[in-house]
């Protein structure tokens, strides 16, 4: 069995632990204990706060090396919970696109909340302006315009 089944299970474990339905691992009070914030978001171990404005809470531990980010994240009040195990050094990448993505679809609740852009027209001549070669780092990036687009 892999490392992401036994984050999975502790998840699960501690989600049954924390509602008073299970002390396999800890019991429901050494639970609690370890959800009390000892300072800001920090616990015992683990994470706790609410993502959005709700009065959820959920918990999230990380882990990485070098090449390798992970996180296992679950909610305290639901059966809500994902393990995440990357090949990458961004670990903005778990949270930023890979949790907030199965939030979304699978509909947690006060999880995380899409920032909706309102897409504008802006006068081509302004446009114009931005079109040419640039330089950062030696690395080169052309805009121009093709067609409708520019890229």
């Amino acid at each position: 069995m892999g490392p992401r089944i036994w984050l999975c299970r502790y998840i699960i474990e501690t989600q049954l632990s924390y509602q008073g339905n299970s002390s396999k691992v800890l019991t429901p009070e050494m639970t609690k204990l370890r959800h009390t914030h000892v300072l800001e978001d920090a616990a015992l171990g683990t994470f706790v706060n609410s993502r959005v404005t709700g009065s959820l809470k959920y918990f999230n531990h990380n882990g990485g090396n070098e090449g390798f980010q992970c996180t296992a994240i679950g909610c305290r009040d639901n059966g809500e919970g994902v393990v995440i195990m990357t090949n990458s050094d961004n670990g903005s990448l778990i949270y930023e696109e890979i949790a907030n993505s199965v939030a979304t679809v699978y509909k947690w609740k006060d999880y995380y909340l899409p920032e909706i852009k309102k897409i504008v027209d802006i006068d081509t001549t302004l446009l114009n302006e931005y079109a040419g070669k640039y330089i950062l780092d030696g690395n080169t990036a052309i805009i121009k315009k093709t067609g409708l687009a520019y890229r």
